[in-house]
């Protein structure tokens, strides 16, 4: 994309158009490459809500899988309530939650300099989609860059196997 156009295949829903967010491009000191995005907020979070900076895909590839949806974030917050946090959130059928963490007992407030925040997570045998996005709650900027999402192994339950004999060819039989 271009500076000043939202990061391609990313979105800002327009709640935080409406709210007085904007998320673009910029080529302001990226961590890497020659551009990162930038959600910037000039409004009171607790009254209008927040910016959010995301992007949905298909979760068919990730089922059973732990993810780690990874970033670099900095900030800029003049006001004592605002911070960043980085969001994942899965889809299931019926309007159900699977997975979701959006750093709400950990934000990011203060952090001048780049640094990497880590959200690891299981999805869900029947996932649907998968969010990611990043969010700015209150007034001053949030940058993020070099974003990456990846398979970190299987879950839990993709590990299950059903019992079988410690010992092959020791099966248990019946006795009269």
């Amino acid at each position: 994309g271009n500076p000043g156009q939202i990061p391609g295949k990313w979105l800002s829903p327009s709640a935080s158009v409406q709210s007085g967010y904007s998320a673009v491009l910029t080529d302001d000191h990226p961590k890497a490459g020659a551009m990162c995005a930038l959600i910037t907020g000039e409004t009171e979070a607790e009254q209008y809500g927040f910016g959010n900076l995301m992007q949905s895909f298909d979760a068919a590839p990730f089922r059973l899988k732990r993810i780690r949806f990874r970033g670099a974030v900095r900030t800029e917050l003049p006001d004592l309530y605002g911070r960043a946090q980085l969001w994942v959130r899965v889809d299931r059928p019926n309007g159900l939650t699977g997975f979701f963490e959006n750093m709400g007992d950990r934000p990011i407030t203060g952090v001048a300099n780049w640094k990497y925040y880590d959200i690891v997570g299981d999805i869900d045998a029947d996932a649907e989609k998968i969010n990611i996005g990043m969010m700015l709650i209150g007034i001053g900027k949030a940058w993020i860059d070099d974003v990456s999402f990846e398979v970190v192994g299987d879950t839990a339950a993709a590990a299950e196997q059903s019992p079988r004999p410690l010992i092959p060819g020791d099966e248990a039989t019946e006795t009269d």
